[in-house]
């Protein structure tokens, strides 16, 4: 390599290092361009943690349902039914039905039935007015409730909101010249059953009511002695005089053997009797709904309340009380409902020991 060409390379070296120096970025240029590059960043993480805050709000609004239905592909139904089997068990068929209504009566009283529950819906004394000319309902609709309360594959069953089937075929029933009965079944497989039966006869106030179980044992485990049996009123105000009613209006119970005794009638009560229970009877003024026991309650828990701001209802009566049970046996457990006035002779006309004690004579 020759002198000339050593001379070229060299010139050609510092062409380019100058060029370099000259085109450098100043310390200011240095600083925007940073800066620049920050405000992107700092703009496209803004952007990136709004759209991860819209994908969880839209998670979060989701319904459930559409969950579980893209989770496990089942239909709404099938997830309504997966749920009763959870709660209720061998009962859980019972949770879906129609209800029916069936009236049983006779000269006195008009009863109607409703198959969900398989209770009493209302009960309608025929002979008597409220003071201001309308039909005089004990109690009616869903004022009250009737529920039979018992643990069955390790589930608290209440009998209230299930559908019974009812055994029969006529949805009106007159006992003119014999007694009639409307029955109700709930059936949580083939070989068990649990019967709510009612009769009624001709010219009389009470309504005979069997608890009949079959084949419970595979049900209702072995060692339950008993189930509950919940019953809860809203008392209708019948009489012009809505503060002399309510002073009138209280629960009245019989201990087994011994007196009959009452809440008090001027104030909220609450008593725990420990003791077997002979009946109970929700009083007003002029007339009771009472149950009465052929074998007696073990023992039971009554409320009375009143019910304020209402201006149809006096009070609220509610019983909880305790039926002996051998689930191991098929069993027929007896009652009476009464359904009349307290007009002491007609209640001494009952055959049913101190019930008359529901008119109090000082």
């Amino acid at each position: 390599m020759d002198r000339n060409t050593i001379i070229g390379i060299v010139l050609i070296f510092v062409i380019i290092i100058g060029f370099a120096l000259i085109n450098q970025p100043s310390k200011e240029e240095l600083e925007k361009a940073k800066h620049r590059i920050d405000s992107i960043a700092k703009v496209e993480q803004a952007r990136m943690e709004e759209e991860a805050r819209k994908q969880q709000e839209a998670i979060n609004n989701a319904p459930v349902l559409a969950q579980a239905d893209t989770v496990t592909g089942l239909s709404p139904d099938s997830l309504k039914e997966i749920a009763a089997v959870q709660q209720f068990g061998r009962f859980s068929a019972a949770t879906e039905g129609e209800r029916r209504y069936i009236t049983l009566e006779n000269d006195l009283m008009r009863i109607v039935f409703s198959s969900q529950g398989g209770r009493i819906h209302s009960v309608q004394l025929k002979d008597y007015k409220t003071w201001d000319g309308r039909p005089l309902y004990l109690f009616r609709g869903d004022s009250t409730l009737f529920d039979l309360n018992f643990f069955a594959d390790n589930r608290n069953i209440s009998t209230q909101d299930l559908f019974f089937s009812y055994l029969g075929t006529d949805s009106m029933l007159f006992a003119e010249k014999d007694s009639q009965t409307v029955a109700f079944r709930l059936s949580p497989d083939s070989s068990s059953s649990i019967v709510f039966e009612y009769t009624l006869k001709p010219g009389s106030y009470k309504v005979g009511f069997n608890i009949i179980t079959k084949n419970l044992k595979q049900v209702v485990a072995e060692n339950s002695n008993y189930i509950n049996l919940k019953w809860q009123v809203l008392t209708p105000k019948q009489e012009k005089g809505a503060d002399f009613e309510s002073m009138n209006t209280t629960i009245y119970f019989k201990h087994h053997q011994d007196e009959v005794d009452h809440l008090s009638e001027t104030s909220d009560d609450k008593e725990n009797i420990p003791t077997r229970v002979d009946w109970v009877g929700f009083k007003q003024q002029f007339f009771s709904a009472a149950i009465i026991a052929e074998d007696p309650f073990l023992n039971g828990i009554l409320t009375s309340t009143k019910v304020l701001g209402d201006t149809i209802h006096l009070k609220q009566f509610s019983a909880d009380l305790s039926i002996a049970i051998d689930p191991r046996k098929d069993e027929n457990k007896a009652f009476t409902f009464y359904f009349g006035p307290n007009h002491f002779q007609t209640l001494k006309d009952q055959g049913i020991t101190d019930l008359h004690r529901l008119v109090p004579l000082g």
